[in-house]
């Protein structure tokens, strides 16, 4: 493929009938695509979808057609590259693109490869009217005739104000299963980052049982032409986990133990994994880090690791050095794109002034949201970042023990205010969110995604007001929206905010309760204890796992802080609930499934959670053995209710969506209340 098509890739389209400059563009069923046959295979892939797409609206597939001449003989609509006679001026600036009418002609062009594959997807929603979230909203597009474009149609996106913009699919219980039911369920998902605008897709698996040999998901990334970029503890797709693999299916031989005094060895392991994404064409955003074969620490996984945290520090700083130089080395660029994750141990480190990344153009400094409540941590608030440095955020939407599973938490504007405070401390390049299963948190995905790309003219309370519009009819718009702030301002918060500015820094997440009533169930029938409730093995910091401060709830213990905040959570929830069901019922037909799924479904899910924990922690309260079956009684009654809540989100092609849910465990929630009534009732 020729530089000026990589770099000036241009989309054009005209009718099959004759049109005069002065006149709109006609396109009609049929009309020709042309694209020249040497186009990047991510290139081709958009324009297969979008064939879809134009099949779906006008009811005929367009024709691809690889020969420039046919363009005068037949006046077809058209996809060419950077052709001097066509005269079209090459664009300027990383991932910008325009549409335009031209001479009878509609042009789509990008600056670049993948600023004309997003050129492609703003045609098909602006001209064929899919939504980003067509599929997930369980929407069909209205057919057409034909498609009109006025004569001076002129449509222009700039480039990004953040570079790199990134998902982390993770906790995948519901999604891997989904995505393994056909290959459209497979791709749809990243069809959709690319309909948003976004570029960098976070994952990791490196494979040994073939030299130099990617996994299909890399495949698939490539495929879709987006960045691959890797997980905290996954440097250069080289994580620990996979060091056996590597010595026993490619090196064939018995694998030599994981010990610092074996760095040779290990940066052998690291080389490879560059030379294997370099070989397989990946466009990578590196990452560079020195962790455990395990989401920990390094020093949990090398037995001749020192004792000192200056000590474990340097020798990080070091391994971080001979990483940047490794890459530098293998892929022959003198400045790659390269992240450093501050993430746990690494984030205390850089707190403590300990950790000393490098200072370059070219790595970006990855800061991490706080665990369990996501809000920017305690390194990012005190920790000055040189001048020259840009920076990146990875935020969680959920998290995998304690956070929001099944039901979206943190929302919109927190997501905002997150990225506002983090961007105040410099150049924000990079960012990344992390959504476990993506369906629940769909609006904050979105949400993102549309700020990272105009931040200067992003209002979260104008986008979910769009939003609402485009799903749910601009009629219903205002009246969603408001649902929307609500539904999340619903939440319990078990302790007041200490961060200026985030009015919602610690959220009771679905996973909390769920957390909270297995706690109770082991010590439910033991003497009362007022504060059952403990930090996990393994928690960081003291209080963390719950966040409970009995005196920010009106209350002296846990037990009486969760009974005021979920009584009074569960009166906001309802309030919601009974809001959706009346919104619901004035919605048109199309926009009803999504509108459940996304808000209404899970205030409902929320509202029977709260009414479960409320009534079981009475019951753990409750000296009465009468009133403790009672208390109990209406708790599974709830818990039945939470589950069929959430169930309503089942149906058309998301049927099986929960069928192997697991980390929240709905089935085994149930379970555990009602085995809870069964002992009360048979004492």
């Amino acid at each position: 493929m020729s530089k000026l098509l990589i770099s000036s890739l241009m989309l054009f389209f005209a009718a099959f009938s004759a049109c005069v400059a002065a006149d709109a563009i006609v396109l009609k069923p049929g009309f020709q695509i042309y694209v020249e046959k040497d186009a990047p295979i991510s290139l081709q892939n958009a324009i297969d979808i979008l064939r879809r797409d134009i099949k779906n609206v006008l009811g005929q597939e367009s024709i691809i057609i690889n020969d420039v001449s046919a363009l005068n003989a037949s006046g077809a609509a058209i996809i060419v590259g950077g052709s001097e006679d066509l005269k079209i001026p090459a664009m300027q600036g990383f991932e910008a693109h325009k549409i335009f009418a031209d001479r009878g002609r509609l042009i789509i062009q990008g600056a670049d490869l993948r600023g004309t594959i997003f050129a492609v997807f703003t045609f098909s929603e602006r001209f064929l009217g899919i939504k980003p979230l067509w599929y997930w909203a369980c929407l069909q597009p209205q057919t057409k005739e034909q498609i009109e474009v006025a004569a001076d149609f002129l449509l222009s996106v700039d480039s990004p104000s953040v570079k790199y913009r990134a998902w982390f699919p993770n906790d995948m219980d519901m999604f891997t299963p989904w995505r393994q039911q056909s290959d459209f369920n497979n791709g749809v998902w990243l069809e959709t980052m690319l309909r948003l605008k976004l570029n960098t897709v976070n994952w990791n698996g490196a494979v040994f049982d073939k030299p130099y040999a990617v996994s299909d998901d890399f495949k698939l990334i490539r495929k879709y032409g987006l960045y691959v970029t890797f997980h905290h503890h996954n440097p250069m797709n080289a994580c620990f986990s996979g060091w056996k693999d590597y010595w026993a299916q490619y090196k064939k031989q018995d694998p030599p133990q994981l010990l610092l005094s074996n760095e040779d060895l290990i940066k052998d392991y690291w080389r490879y994994n560059v030379q294997t994404l370099v070989k397989n064409g990946l466009d990578v955003i590196w990452v560079v880090n020195f962790r455990g074969n395990t989401d920990g620490p390094y020093w949990d996984t090398f037995k001749d690791a020192p004792t000192g945290m200056k000590e474990r520090a340097e020798i990080i700083n070091r391994m971080v050095r001979d990483q940047v130089e490794i890459i530098r080395q293998e892929t022959g660029q003198s400045n790659p794109p390269i992240r450093m994750i501050f993430y746990n141990e690494l984030s205390d480190l850089l707190a403590q002034g300990l950790l000393k990344p490098p200072v370059q153009d070219n790595l970006m400094w990855t800061f991490v949201a706080a665990r369990r409540d996501h809000f920017p941590n305690f390194d990012i608030q005190q920790v000055p970042i040189p001048k020259n440095v840009s920076i990146g955020y990875y935020m969680n939407l959920q998290f995998t023990s304690t956070g929001s599973h099944l039901a979206q938490a943190e929302g919109p504007w927190k997501m905002e205010q997150n990225y506002r405070y983090v961007a105040s401390k410099g150049h924000l390049a990079f960012s990344e969110l992390n959504a476990g299963n993506l369906r629940e948190h769909l609006l904050g995905l979105s949400a993102n995604a549309d700020m990272l790309w105009d931040w200067n003219n992003y209002s979260t309370d104008n986008y979910v007001l769009d939003f609402c519009s485009d799903y749910f009819g601009a009629a219903h718009a205002q009246a969603a929206a408001g649902l929307y702030k609500d539904f999340f301002n619903a939440y319990w918060l078990p302790k007041k905010s200490d961060l200026p500015g985030f009015d919602r820094q610690y959220i009771f997440q679905d996973l909390r309760y769920q957390k909270a009533i297995g706690q109770l169930a082991k010590v439910f029938f033991a003497p009362y204890n007022p504060n059952p409730l403990r930090d996990f093995p393994n928690e960081q910091f003291p209080g963390r796992t719950f966040r409970i401060e009995p005196k920010d709830n009106n209350a002296d213990n846990q037990v009486d802080a969760i009974l005021n905040g979920t009584r009074d959570s569960a009166v906001r929830f309802e309030a919601v609930v009974r809001q959706a069901n009346e919104l619901y019922e004035k919605l048109d037909a199309p926009s009803k499934p999504f509108f459940n799924d996304n808000l209404r479904a899970q205030a409902n899910f929320m509202l029977n959670l709260n009414n479960t924990l409320y009534n079981y922690c009475l019951a753990y309260k409750q000296g009465d053995p009468a009133q403790r079956k009672k208390d109990l009684q209406l708790a599974c009654q709830y818990a039945e209710q939470t589950q069929d809540a959430i169930l309503q989100a089942a149906h058309d092609d998301f049927a099986e969506w929960y069928a192997q849910e697991r980390i929240f465990n709905l089935e085994n929630f149930v379970k555990t209340v009602q085995g809870t009534w069964a002992k009360a009732r048979a004492q």
